[in-house]
């Protein structure tokens, strides 16, 4: 089976948990990024976190389309949608950390930064304050990055609190 036929097989969900960047946080509340390309420990000045911008903002106009062609008691006019695109309109803009020898999916519009910008919990604070100004993101899978970040943000201290006690 091909990777795309395998991906068409993937629920929603582990679509989804697929397309969060991997992460790990240590006890100092460091981050560790990860290669989408080749899953190695990204360095700084060796890659960057990157959003699909246009496509975030695709999706935006999509939902607003859908949005405004509704009728009274409906919650929104998906009988306009065409076959496939269902799952394309719940899927989110995925969130990525590559090394730059890595990418080779450039998109037409992209969102990045240096992934030594957000190497901490309180840049990672400070990106999620600065991001939320943008009205694509919630058509991103941030949040799911965010929910990522907190798990192991838990992960550590309970690592921790195990080894003192």
């Amino acid at each position: 089976m091909t990777e795309n036929e395998n991906a068409d097989n993937e629920s929603p969900a582990a679509r989804r948990l697929a397309a969060i960047a991997r992460l790990t946080v240590d006890r100092s509340n460091q981050i560790t990024w990860y290669c989408r390309g080749c899953d190695k420990p990204i360095k700084n000045g060796k890659g960057y976190l990157v959003a699909d911008e246009w496509a975030a903002g695709q999706k935006k106009r999509r939902w607003k389309e859908l949005a405004k062609d509704r009728k009274p008691g409906d919650i929104i006019a998906f009988q306009k949608l065409e076959e496939g695109e269902w799952d394309e309109l719940f899927d989110l803009v995925p969130w990525a950390a590559w090394h730059r020898s890595c990418d080779t999916t450039r998109q037409r519009v992209e969102y990045w930064f240096p992934i030594e910008d957000i190497r901490t919990v309180d840049d990672f604070l400070h990106w999620n304050s600065h991001l939320m100004e943008k009205p694509w993101l919630e058509y991103t899978n941030w949040r799911d990055l965010s929910s990522s970040l907190s798990h192991g943000m838990r992960r550590a201290v309970r690592l921790e609190a195990g080894e003192r006690g």
